[in-house]
Protein backbone atom coordinates (compact mmCIF):
# COMPACT_ATOMS: atom_id res chain seq x y z
CA UNK A 1 0.00 0.00 0.00
CA UNK A 2 1.36 3.56 -0.57
CA UNK A 3 0.52 6.59 0.66
CA UNK A 4 -0.72 8.81 -1.39
CA UNK A 5 1.83 10.05 -4.15
CA UNK A 6 3.23 14.27 -3.94
CA UNK A 7 0.74 15.73 -6.23
CA UNK A 8 2.12 18.49 -8.86
CA UNK A 9 3.83 18.46 -12.41
CA UNK A 10 6.92 18.08 -11.05
CA UNK A 11 6.51 14.87 -9.04
CA UNK A 12 4.75 13.42 -11.88
CA UNK A 13 7.63 14.07 -14.39
CA UNK A 14 10.17 13.08 -12.66
CA UNK A 15 12.24 9.72 -12.98
CA UNK A 16 12.15 7.23 -10.15
CA UNK A 17 14.99 5.80 -8.09
CA UNK A 18 13.69 2.85 -6.70
CA UNK A 19 15.22 2.24 -2.74
CA UNK A 20 14.15 -1.49 -1.79
CA UNK A 21 14.94 -1.73 1.65
CA UNK A 22 13.82 -5.66 2.87
CA UNK A 23 12.72 -7.05 4.99
CA UNK A 24 15.26 -9.98 3.95
CA UNK A 25 13.34 -13.27 3.34
CA UNK A 26 10.00 -11.03 2.47
CA UNK A 27 10.03 -11.58 -1.15
CA UNK A 28 12.52 -9.15 -2.23
CA UNK A 29 14.63 -10.83 -4.28
CA UNK A 30 11.65 -11.58 -6.89
CA UNK A 31 10.31 -8.17 -6.57
CA UNK A 32 13.72 -6.82 -8.39
CA UNK A 33 13.97 -9.33 -10.68
CA UNK A 34 10.02 -8.88 -11.85
CA UNK A 35 10.84 -4.68 -11.98
CA UNK A 36 13.72 -5.20 -13.44
CA UNK A 37 12.40 -6.85 -16.35
CA UNK A 38 10.29 -4.27 -17.00
CA UNK A 39 10.80 -1.97 -20.37
CA UNK A 40 10.97 1.71 -18.52
CA UNK A 41 13.66 0.00 -15.71
CA UNK A 42 17.63 0.49 -16.17
CA UNK A 43 18.89 -1.65 -12.91
CA UNK A 44 22.02 -1.16 -13.42
CA UNK A 45 24.98 -3.52 -13.49
CA UNK A 46 23.81 -5.25 -10.23
CA UNK A 47 20.79 -6.08 -8.03
CA UNK A 48 21.91 -5.21 -4.58
CA UNK A 49 24.68 -2.42 -4.15
CA UNK A 50 25.16 -3.32 -0.78
CA UNK A 51 26.75 0.29 -0.81
CA UNK A 52 24.96 2.11 2.31
CA UNK A 53 24.86 -1.07 4.32
CA UNK A 54 28.33 -1.78 3.59
CA UNK A 55 29.15 1.94 4.98
CA UNK A 56 26.83 2.60 8.42
CA UNK A 57 26.28 -1.25 9.60
CA UNK A 58 28.95 -3.18 9.14
CA UNK A 59 28.68 -5.46 11.71
CA UNK A 60 24.95 -6.77 9.86
CA UNK A 61 26.73 -7.59 6.78
CA UNK A 62 28.94 -10.69 5.53
CA UNK A 63 29.29 -8.67 2.09
CA UNK A 64 31.90 -5.85 2.80
CA UNK A 65 34.66 -8.03 3.15
CA UNK A 66 33.46 -10.15 0.04
CA UNK A 67 33.23 -7.12 -2.13
CA UNK A 68 36.79 -5.60 -0.81
CA UNK A 69 38.23 -9.40 -2.17
CA UNK A 70 37.01 -9.17 -5.35
CA UNK A 71 37.75 -5.71 -6.30
CA UNK A 72 41.13 -6.66 -5.67
CA UNK A 73 41.01 -9.36 -7.86
CA UNK A 74 39.79 -7.27 -10.18
CA UNK A 75 42.42 -4.46 -10.07
CA UNK A 76 44.80 -7.37 -10.01
CA UNK A 77 43.29 -7.98 -13.64
CA UNK A 78 43.61 -4.39 -15.05
CA UNK A 79 46.81 -4.50 -13.55
CA UNK A 80 48.00 -7.67 -15.24
CA UNK A 81 46.11 -5.95 -18.84
CA UNK A 82 43.47 -9.30 -18.22
CA UNK A 83 40.10 -8.28 -19.38
CA UNK A 84 37.44 -8.09 -16.60
CA UNK A 85 34.00 -6.67 -15.33
CA UNK A 86 35.32 -4.17 -13.08
CA UNK A 87 32.01 -4.06 -11.34
CA UNK A 88 33.17 -3.87 -7.93
CA UNK A 89 36.02 -1.53 -8.41
CA UNK A 90 32.61 0.92 -9.33
CA UNK A 91 31.26 -0.28 -6.37
CA UNK A 92 34.05 0.53 -4.01
CA UNK A 93 34.28 3.94 -5.84
CA UNK A 94 30.55 4.27 -4.85
CA UNK A 95 31.73 3.72 -1.35
CA UNK A 96 34.49 6.01 -1.23
CA UNK A 97 32.53 9.11 -2.53
CA UNK A 98 28.85 8.51 -2.56
CA UNK A 99 28.01 10.82 -5.46
CA UNK A 100 29.33 8.26 -7.82
CA UNK A 101 26.33 6.44 -6.89
CA UNK A 102 23.94 8.92 -7.10
CA UNK A 103 25.59 10.28 -10.46
CA UNK A 104 25.73 6.45 -11.88
CA UNK A 105 21.87 6.29 -11.52
CA UNK A 106 20.84 9.58 -12.38
CA UNK A 107 22.90 9.16 -15.53
CA UNK A 108 20.85 5.42 -16.33
CA UNK A 109 17.63 7.41 -15.47
CA UNK A 110 18.30 9.62 -18.47
CA UNK A 111 18.18 7.23 -21.26
CA UNK A 112 15.38 6.92 -23.86
CA UNK A 113 12.74 5.09 -22.27
CA UNK A 114 13.72 4.67 -18.84
CA UNK A 115 11.38 5.89 -16.30
CA UNK A 116 13.23 3.89 -13.09
CA UNK A 117 15.93 2.92 -11.73
CA UNK A 118 16.59 -0.21 -8.93
CA UNK A 119 18.66 -0.76 -5.87
CA UNK A 120 17.01 -3.48 -4.02
CA UNK A 121 18.86 -4.36 -0.80
CA UNK A 122 17.13 -5.65 1.91
CA UNK A 123 19.94 -4.23 4.66
CA UNK A 124 18.87 -0.80 3.93
CA UNK A 125 15.84 -1.54 6.34
CA UNK A 126 18.76 -0.86 9.07
CA UNK A 127 19.99 2.58 7.64
CA UNK A 128 19.76 5.56 9.87
CA UNK A 129 17.97 8.74 9.77
CA UNK A 130 21.01 10.39 8.16
CA UNK A 131 21.47 8.42 5.65
CA UNK A 132 17.67 8.48 4.31
CA UNK A 133 18.01 12.07 4.38
CA UNK A 134 20.84 12.02 2.17
CA UNK A 135 19.93 9.55 -0.50
CA UNK A 136 16.32 11.30 -0.74
CA UNK A 137 18.41 14.69 -1.10
CA UNK A 138 21.10 13.82 -3.63
CA UNK A 139 18.59 12.35 -6.07
CA UNK A 140 16.67 15.34 -5.34
CA UNK A 141 19.07 17.42 -6.80
CA UNK A 142 19.48 15.72 -9.37
CA UNK A 143 15.87 15.55 -10.51
CA UNK A 144 15.02 12.39 -9.16
CA UNK A 145 12.63 11.26 -7.48
CA UNK A 146 13.50 8.29 -4.50
CA UNK A 147 11.03 6.34 -3.79
CA UNK A 148 11.74 3.65 -0.63
CA UNK A 149 9.98 0.24 -0.92
CA UNK A 150 9.51 -2.05 2.29
CA UNK A 151 8.09 -5.79 2.26
CA UNK A 152 7.36 -6.91 5.22
CA UNK A 153 6.37 -10.76 6.27
CA UNK A 154 5.31 -12.61 9.50
CA UNK A 155 8.49 -12.12 12.01
CA UNK A 156 8.17 -15.52 12.82
CA UNK A 157 7.88 -16.55 8.94
CA UNK A 158 10.66 -14.10 8.52
CA UNK A 159 13.19 -15.62 10.93
CA UNK A 160 12.30 -19.18 10.49
CA UNK A 161 12.90 -18.38 7.02
CA UNK A 162 16.13 -16.82 7.44
CA UNK A 163 17.46 -19.93 10.00
CA UNK A 164 16.41 -22.57 7.08
CA UNK A 165 18.50 -19.83 4.24
CA UNK A 166 21.59 -20.05 6.24
CA UNK A 167 21.17 -23.83 6.97
CA UNK A 168 21.15 -24.39 3.35
CA UNK A 169 23.55 -21.72 1.95
CA UNK A 170 26.60 -22.38 5.04
CA UNK A 171 29.32 -24.62 4.36
CA UNK A 172 29.02 -26.89 7.45
CA UNK A 173 25.21 -27.41 8.51
CA UNK A 174 24.54 -26.72 11.77
CA UNK A 175 23.32 -30.38 13.32
CA UNK A 176 20.72 -28.94 15.37
CA UNK A 177 17.07 -29.02 14.35
CA UNK A 178 15.40 -25.74 13.06
CA UNK A 179 13.45 -25.68 16.03
CA UNK A 180 16.30 -25.26 18.10
CA UNK A 181 18.11 -22.78 16.09
CA UNK A 182 14.93 -20.48 15.90
CA UNK A 183 14.84 -20.69 19.49
CA UNK A 184 18.39 -19.61 19.84
CA UNK A 185 18.69 -17.07 17.30
CA UNK A 186 15.02 -14.93 17.20
CA UNK A 187 17.05 -12.86 20.25
CA UNK A 188 20.01 -12.09 18.51
CA UNK A 189 21.12 -8.34 17.40
CA UNK A 190 21.63 -9.25 13.50
CA UNK A 191 17.74 -11.21 13.58
CA UNK A 192 16.27 -7.95 15.82
CA UNK A 193 17.87 -5.75 13.78
CA UNK A 194 15.48 -6.78 10.85
CA UNK A 195 12.60 -7.94 12.08
CA UNK A 196 11.55 -4.66 14.37
CA UNK A 197 9.64 -3.29 11.69
CA UNK A 198 8.09 0.17 13.65
CA UNK A 199 11.72 1.16 13.45
CA UNK A 200 12.34 1.38 9.85
CA UNK A 201 8.53 2.19 9.11
CA UNK A 202 9.16 4.84 11.58
CA UNK A 203 12.15 6.16 9.98
CA UNK A 204 10.78 5.67 6.24
CA UNK A 205 7.51 7.79 7.55
CA UNK A 206 10.12 11.02 8.57
CA UNK A 207 12.01 11.13 5.27
CA UNK A 208 10.11 9.59 2.27
CA UNK A 209 6.91 10.64 3.67
CA UNK A 210 4.15 10.36 0.46
CA UNK A 211 7.18 8.35 -2.08
CA UNK A 212 6.84 5.31 0.53
CA UNK A 213 5.52 1.98 -0.53
CA UNK A 214 4.94 -0.93 1.96
CA UNK A 215 3.67 -3.99 1.22
CA UNK A 216 2.98 -7.39 3.03
CA UNK A 217 4.68 -10.69 1.30
CA UNK A 218 1.77 -12.63 2.46
CA UNK A 219 -0.52 -10.69 -0.21
CA UNK A 220 2.59 -9.77 -2.24
CA UNK A 221 1.90 -12.20 -5.33
CA UNK A 222 -1.71 -10.94 -6.13
CA UNK A 223 -2.38 -8.96 -9.25
CA UNK A 224 -3.84 -6.24 -7.24
CA UNK A 225 -0.34 -6.10 -5.11
CA UNK A 226 1.57 -5.89 -8.32
CA UNK A 227 -0.35 -3.16 -10.04
CA UNK A 228 -0.06 -1.12 -6.82
CA UNK A 229 3.69 -2.09 -6.68
CA UNK A 230 3.71 -0.97 -10.54
CA UNK A 231 2.10 2.65 -9.70
CA UNK A 232 4.46 2.83 -6.99
CA UNK A 233 7.71 2.14 -9.17
CA UNK A 234 5.97 4.17 -12.72
CA UNK A 235 6.32 1.23 -14.41
CA UNK A 236 3.59 -0.36 -16.62
CA UNK A 237 1.97 -3.67 -14.82
CA UNK A 238 3.10 -6.68 -16.33
CA UNK A 239 1.36 -10.57 -15.66
CA UNK A 240 3.71 -12.99 -14.68
CA UNK A 241 3.92 -16.53 -12.74
CA UNK A 242 4.01 -16.08 -9.49
CA UNK A 243 4.48 -19.23 -9.09
CA UNK A 244 7.97 -18.75 -9.79
CA UNK A 245 9.28 -17.91 -6.48
CA UNK A 246 13.14 -16.86 -5.41
CA UNK A 247 15.67 -18.11 -2.88
CA UNK A 248 13.04 -20.58 -1.95
CA UNK A 249 13.98 -21.68 1.74
CA UNK A 250 11.53 -25.20 2.11
CA UNK A 251 9.89 -26.63 5.60
CA UNK A 252 11.43 -29.49 7.22
CA UNK A 253 9.29 -30.01 10.05
CA UNK A 254 6.59 -27.68 12.44
CA UNK A 255 7.46 -25.03 14.90
CA UNK A 256 5.50 -25.61 18.00
CA UNK A 257 3.19 -23.25 19.36
CA UNK A 258 5.33 -22.91 22.59
CA UNK A 259 8.24 -21.49 20.66
CA UNK A 260 5.64 -19.37 17.91
CA UNK A 261 4.17 -17.78 21.18
CA UNK A 262 7.72 -16.77 22.46
CA UNK A 263 8.80 -15.14 19.53
CA UNK A 264 5.11 -13.45 18.97
CA UNK A 265 5.88 -11.78 22.69
CA UNK A 266 9.18 -11.02 22.05
CA UNK A 267 8.11 -8.94 19.23
CA UNK A 268 4.74 -8.29 20.47
CA UNK A 269 5.16 -4.25 19.98
CA UNK A 270 6.27 -4.77 16.27
CA UNK A 271 3.06 -6.72 15.84
CA UNK A 272 0.82 -3.71 17.75
CA UNK A 273 2.56 -1.15 15.57
CA UNK A 274 1.65 -2.56 12.32
CA UNK A 275 -1.43 -3.11 12.81
CA UNK A 276 -1.71 0.52 14.14
CA UNK A 277 -0.17 1.89 11.64
CA UNK A 278 -1.46 0.02 8.60
CA UNK A 279 -5.11 0.00 10.31
CA UNK A 280 -5.63 -3.70 10.12
CA UNK A 281 -8.15 -4.78 12.27
CA UNK A 282 -7.36 -8.88 12.24
CA UNK A 283 -3.66 -8.80 11.67
CA UNK A 284 -3.82 -12.75 12.14
CA UNK A 285 -5.72 -12.77 9.07
CA UNK A 286 -2.42 -11.73 7.50
CA UNK A 287 -0.14 -13.42 9.72
CA UNK A 288 -1.25 -16.22 11.29
CA UNK A 289 1.37 -16.40 14.40
CA UNK A 290 -0.86 -12.84 15.59
CA UNK A 291 -3.10 -15.39 16.81
CA UNK A 292 -0.81 -16.10 19.95
CA UNK A 293 -1.08 -12.22 20.83
CA UNK A 294 -1.93 -11.83 24.61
Amino acid sequence: MSVPAASGPDADSRPIHLLGVGAQKAGTTWVQRYLAQAPECEPGFDAEYTIFDCLDTPEHTVTRSLIFERARAELDAVESATPTHPNNLLRLAMMADQRVYYDYFADLSRRPGIRMTLDVTPNYALLPLRRYRQIRHEFAVRGVRAVALFVMRDPVERIWSQVRMNQQRGKRRNPRSEIELVRERYRRPTVEARTRYEHTIERLDEVFAADVHYEFSERLFTEKALRRLCDAAGVTYRPTDTADRANPSPKHESLPDDVVAEIVAHYRATYLAVQERFGIEDLSALWPSARLLD
